[in-house]
């Protein structure tokens, strides 16, 4: 069994967060504590809502400074409305449309675009003028998805033009514009504020995990290791040996904790990180199967006071708490559960 001395050690709960977006075509500058933000996409169930307590750094800062999400706007609009062309080429009769299992009357081959958007939105009671808008000539229109139906993928329109005349009876319906839901994050707030860099039009925001840090006055960190043998005999005298079935490591934490920061003023105890609950609700599973149970990486920083030992980082990955025990009169804590590994990840000489 191996034993770490928290004394002088940070503990950080960390989740699994990662993910990237990109800057508006109005890039910040420096002292900003906010950006506009194009696109996210991250390895969330909200895949485009950025967490309060994410961390990130901003492509083009000089000191790659990483900065904590205080707040977060979402748009109640700026999605694209779907469009697609519809064609025909004939001298005479009439075609029909088909969408969500509901089929126009009959549209005839020279309509203009105000017959084809009353054809469209008498298709369902539930639509209105405001759902649909149709552009474009006779033989070459383009409908609209808006209203109820905007800012979202649409399927393509299915045309009937076996009781059209002359040319082809063939409808042509093609995307001209996919539609797209809009951003649920278009803005976020945050600390420390940029500093000096040169900030481009899609810049690229990198989202890191988010964090609880705990200092610790006083604890212990002890883990163990398992690692099994197979002993094969040969007609009956020892032969030779095998690696085992891999066991995972055991973690056991006892801590006197001196204070939290989140980097936010959401509040985050370390048993919503341990859960993923409260304000850790949004935390996401460090392993990489996010079917699998929830899990965070388990960090222990020791910073040394004097100046000639090197700082350490040791890591347990994949970590989940089978017990959990709080004593706030002591401003303690203890857990203890497995890693879904089978040794800890131990770096040395780093920040």
């Amino acid at each position: 069994m191996a034993r770490i001395e928290l004394r002088d050690c940070d503990v950080i709960f960390q989740d699994g967060l990662a993910g990237v977006g990109a800057l508006t075509a109005s890039p910040p500058v420096a002292t900003d504590t906010d950006l506009d933000i194009d696109s996210v996409v991250l390895n969330t169930v909200d895949t485009d809502k950025v967490p309060l307590g994410a961390r990130f750094t901003v492509d083009g800062e000089t000191a790659d400074t990483i900065h904590v999400v205080t707040a977060r706007t979402a748009a109640p609009s700026g999605g694209v409305n779907a469009k697609q062309s519809v064609g025909i080429s004939a001298t005479g009769g009439h075609f029909h449309l088909t969408w969500g299992g509901k089929t126009t009357d009959a549209i005839t081959f020279e309509a203009d675009v105000a017959a084809v958007k009353t054809a469209l939105v008498a298709m369902e009671d539930g639509y209105t003028t405001d759902d649909w808008a149709v552009t474009g000539t006779a033989g070459a229109w383009v409908v609209e998805f808006k209203g109820v139906l905007g800012a979202t993928p649409q399927p393509l329109l299915v045309g009937d033009g076996s009781a059209l005349t002359g040319g082809t009876t063939v409808v042509t319906v093609a995307t001209t514009q996919a539609g797209v839901v809009p951003l649920a994050t278009t803005n976020i707030a945050f600390t420390p504020a940029l500093g000096a860099g040169t900030y481009v039009d899609d810049g690229v925001v990198t989202f890191l995990p988010q964090q609880l840090d705990i200092k610790v006055g006083d604890g212990n960190i002890t883990y163990t290791e398992h690692k099994t043998h197979e002993y094969l005999l040969d007609r009956g005298d020892l032969d030779t040996v095998r690696e085992g079935n891999q066991v995972p490591m055991d973690v056991k934490m006892e801590a006197v904790y001196e204070h939290i920061t989140q980097g936010t003023s959401e509040p985050v105890s370390p048993m919503d990180a341990l859960k993923g609950i409260g304000g850790a609700a949004e935390w996401v599973s460090a392993s990489t199967d996010q079917c699998e149970p929830y899990a965070i990486d388990l960090i222990v920083l020791h910073t040394p006071p004097c100046g000639t030992s090197e700082n350490e980082r040791t890591t347990f990955p994949d970590f989940r708490a089978d017990t959990k025990e709080v004593n706030f009169k002591e401003a303690s804590i203890s857990v203890t559960g497995k890693c879904n590994v089978t040794e800890p990840i131990v770096e040395r000489d780093v920040e």
